[in-house]
């Protein structure tokens, strides 16, 4: 997996590139730890070509860094498949999907 950050003000952007799975997870964990949680958080999904389990729980803890309820976390470009899982799971109900 590849992941790029790029920062403008108060509001991050994430783009991944690959398979977002578990053996992304120290990779994308340390792309948000040392960034303020009242940061707005943009991931762009691009280049993923697929999402499992531990991709969405990767999901869940950035959501959580970000403060749960006050998290403000937009998902864009998502494939088909990866748009059909986030939905199948109700994350369309948890982050913004464009």
């Amino acid at each position: 997996m590849e992941i790029h950050t790029e920062k403008k003000e108060n509001t991050v952007t994430i783009s991944l590139v690959g398979d977002f799975d578990f053996k992304a997870r120290t990779q994308f964990r340390n792309t948000f730890v040392n960034i303020s949680p009242e940061s707005s958080f943009i991931l762009n999904f691009a280049g993923v070509e697929h999402i499992d389990s531990s991709g969405l729980g990767l999901l869940l803890m950035l959501r959580e860094h970000a403060g749960v309820t006050e998290a403000n976390i937009t998902i864009v470009n998502c494939n088909a498949v990866v748009r059909k899982a986030l939905q199948l799971f109700e994350f369309d109900k948890l982050f913004k999907i464009r």
